[in-house]
């Protein structure tokens, strides 16, 4: 894992369209005992103006490392987190990164506040994260 540069963050939701209109997928938290650090994976498909296979959809895939937050609430009358009609954020942000999935916080924001995150109904934040793409699935697991 490694640190990314704000024009990385950029250049990697600018190919992924920054995830509008994208599916959720997969939601995990991994919680280990005994100070091993909590662990998030995120799985959705999107677009990838990088690839002509399925039309350019693919699954993304994000696993966020040293979890220090998470938020998820369901609420009945807005709605489920489906599909990311708003996209996705991430923003560099104290020595973290926040993954914002509910449009608290507008994808192509250079800057946000912790607070504006926190607003979120759904976001992780973590100290390291990975991506990798495979092939567009509809599968949950």
């Amino acid at each position: 894992m490694r640190d990314y540069t704000t024009s990385e963050l950029k250049r990697l939701l600018d190919r992924f369209y920054c995830c509008y209109d994208g599916l959720l997928r997969i939601v995990e938290v991994l919680y280990r005992e005994g100070g091993a650090g909590t662990n998030a994976r995120v799985v959705l498909s999107t677009r990838d103006n990088e690839s002509d296979a399925d039309d350019g959809w693919c699954n993304l895939e994000f696993d966020i490392s040293d979890v220090l937050e998470f938020r998820l609430t369901e609420s009945g009358s807005k709605g489920g987190y489906e599909v990311l009609s708003g996209g996705v954020a991430i923003l560099p942000i104290q020595g973290m990164y926040f993954f914002e999935f509910t449009h608290a916080v507008e994808p192509e924001a250079e800057f946000a506040t912790v607070d504006e995150v926190r607003r979120s109904e759904f976001y992780v934040a973590g100290r390291k994260f990975t991506w990798k793409t495979s092939a567009y699935s509809v599968t949950r697991r």
